[in-house]
């Protein structure tokens, strides 16, 4: 594909990406030939991305905080419904079933909604501090929010129930997980199954949690794994494999690492890159040297 792309989604079968270029402009393409499909026409700038697994939906967020679900069944991707936002998109994902659709913000804003005939949405809680990630926790019953924070503060991750009884969506909080340790969290990043997060920020590592259930009730418990520190500049970008076992950090410096969890030790290394991520099924990861589009098998 072109260069010049700035960050990018892949598909569930890695067979599409969705890139977003130096002009914030969202396009799809097709790895099997490196074609573009098309691409998407709207007045606000994208800042984030989410591909549904199970149906041909696209959500984009723009800098201004407006929400857009499109499909691409067809020839052309089609408008379904846009949602004016508070601040800057910063995270998106679609539930697995393709049921939900989740985003947070910069500014602590979080929005769901029921995808249907209109989508029905639900304002959640602003949490305190900006939005690194969210995600279902392994099904679309239970929300996790990862919240950053300032430097001295640790991270946060945010759990809600989800409730879709009789035409009412409802959204009832469980728990609030510190990340014990953690400094200036910036990014963060689940497991797809959202039994691990990872965490970095202003310091030069990531550290690694196993997140299950607390056997006393419904609360969610954090088991610290450990800390990969293999970098020597500050991590901007993280990523986990579907299974778990792997895991991929970027640094300011373009340096990226892949390490296996939860034993910390590097097992590839490359230079130049601003970009990287898993597929779903953890066999490829790409990245993006320099402004263009890698795939590769992953180590």
């Amino acid at each position: 594909a072109p260069a010049d792309f700035t960050t990018f989604v892949l598909s569930h079968d890695s067979k599409r990406i969705v890139t977003i270029d130096q002009d914030d402009r969202a396009s799809l393409w097709d790895l099997r030939d490196h074609q573009k499909q098309f691409s998407l026409i709207q007045p606000d700038h994208v800042s984030s991305l989410s591909l549904c697994k199970n149906r041909s939906l696209l959500a984009s967020g723009g800098t201004n905080g407006t929400v857009r679900i499109w499909t691409f069944a067809g020839e052309e991707p089609k408008e379904l419904a846009a949602f004016p936002g508070k601040t800057f998109v910063t995270s998106m994902a679609f539930g697995d079933e393709g049921r939900f659709l989740v985003a947070g913000g910069i500014g602590g804003d979080i929005r769901l909604w029921k995808l249907g005939n209109p989508p029905r949405l639900a304002s959640l809680p602003q949490v305190d501090g900006p939005v690194a990630t969210v995600a279902f926790a392994g099904d679309e019953s239970r929300l996790a929010i990862g919240v950053g924070s300032d430097s001295g503060q640790p991270g946060q991750i945010w759990y809600w129930r989800i409730e879709d009884e009789a035409g009412a969506l409802n959204l009832h909080p469980v728990c609030t997980v510190n990340l014990t340790g953690t400094s200036g969290v910036s990014s963060m990043a689940f497991s797809s199954d959202g039994s691990t997060v990872l965490a970095c920020g202003s310091e030069n590592r990531v550290a690694a949690w196993r997140l299950g259930p607390d056997s006393r009730d419904d609360r969610i418990d954090a088991k610290f794994l450990g800390e990969f520190k293999g970098h020597k500049s500050e991590v901007t970008k993280i990523a986990i494999s579907a299974d778990g076992a792997r895991a991929s950090s970027v640094s300011d410096d373009g340096q990226m690492y892949v390490w296996a969890l939860p034993e910390f030790y590097p097992i590839g290394k490359s230079s130049d890159i601003t970009h990287a991520e898993f597929d779903h099924v953890g066999e490829f990861m790409a990245s993006d040297d320099a402004g263009s589009v890698l795939l590769f098998r992953a180590p």
